[in-house]
């Protein structure tokens, strides 16, 4: 969790005044600081964040400054609330406690401060079904939906929810409703998109999940992660190759660590298959090399790729080969 969040987190938790803090010090005389600009300038950054670090620490230090100007000012705290989820974020569904903690401190100040602002209890939602509440995340969805909104993502974390809940099929029409009406909020039909599109890989309808991606990559030609899941998708179906150049282009549009594993993986992979099958040869070497290089360790990539049936053949041309044990492959 980068510094100007961790001080975020620390006003609000124990009351530390804002002025003590280098990072929200204003200049003597300095013009009148706008809550709701600076507000509306962190949210803004908070629907570009897919995972930087200085995209976060930005709208931590706006945030501070508006939090400083107008303490009442309800919207604030909504995405104060966003911004701790956000960097509570660990890997998949798992979040650090004590940043929910505080992201429910914010919007539990938001609906003080407005009480009728749908959004907040829009984001309440979320945030509950991310802490496994989820009796008090339906109350709150339907309590948005009382007030009355258009805000795509009640119609999102409803769909959420009941993924949770289990209940895949329904969840999939919350995201399909998305889709279909469409919404000016890129980051909400990004994950309407991202959401039916696991759908379709849990119940193995792959021509739809291989559709989706398409369309996706085409909403949304910036970013990594949908090249990337894409090409984790294709290297865990067995299909290397055509894995590998949007592994490349996810890693050149941001360097992340899923991203190698997934390029290293479509290498090794790609090079194994050639090798059962005897053709290609110099091509197989050629990616063989690449892959080392961004993943060494021969031992340790055998010992993962034997767990899943599509990448086994990664380890087991890794043995025929010579160039790791075979105690490295579980149930040799």
């Amino acid at each position: 969790m980068n510094r100007a969040t961790l001080l975020l987190l620390s006003a609000l938790a124990f009351a530390v005044p804002f002025s003590a803090t280098k990072v929200s010090a204003q200049p003597a005389q300095a013009a009148p600081v706008d809550a709701a600009a600076l507000t509306t300038e962190a949210e803004a950054l908070l629907d570009e964040w897919t995972g930087q670090p200085q995209i976060l620490d930005l709208a931590a230090r706006k945030l501070l400054q508006a939090f400083q100007a107008n303490r009442s000012y309800a919207k604030t705290y909504i995405q104060i609330c966003r911004l701790q989820i956000m960097a509570g974020y660990r890997y998949q569904q798992v979040f650090e406690t004590v940043a929910l903690g505080t992201a429910e401190k914010a919007i539990l100040r938001a609906i003080e401060l407005g009480p009728n602002d749908p959004d907040a209890y829009v984001l309440q939602g979320h945030l509950y079904t991310n802490m496994r509440r989820f009796s008090e995340a339906k109350q709150a969805l339907q309590t948005a939906q009382k007030i009355g909104t258009d805000n795509p993502w009640l119609v999102l974390n409803w769909g959420a929810l009941l993924d949770k809940l289990g209940a895949f099929d329904q969840a999939s029409e919350f995201y399909r409703s998305v889709i279909a009406k469409g919404t000016t909020n890129r980051k909400a039909m990004s994950t309407a998109y991202s959401e039916l599109t696991s759908y379709y890989v849990l119940k193995h309808q792959w021509d739809d999940a291989e559709k989706l991606y398409q369309v996706h990559i085409r909403f949304e030609p910036a970013s990594a992660w949908v090249r990337g899941n894409y090409a984790s998708w294709l290297a865990n179906n067995g299909e290397f190759e055509r894995a590998i150049p949007y592994a490349r282009d996810a890693l050149r549009l941001m360097e992340y660590g899923a991203g190698r594993v997934t390029l290293s993986t479509a290498l090794y992979g790609a090079w194994a298959a050639m090798r059962k099958k005897g053709k290609d040869l110099e091509k197989a070497e050629a990616y063989f090399a690449e892959a080392k290089v961004m993943e060494p360790d021969l031992d340790e990539v055998a010992a993962s790729t034997s767990q899943y049936a599509a990448s086994r053949i990664i380890a087991e041309m890794l043995v025929e080969r010579g160039l790791v044990d075979k105690s490295r492959i579980p149930g040799r």
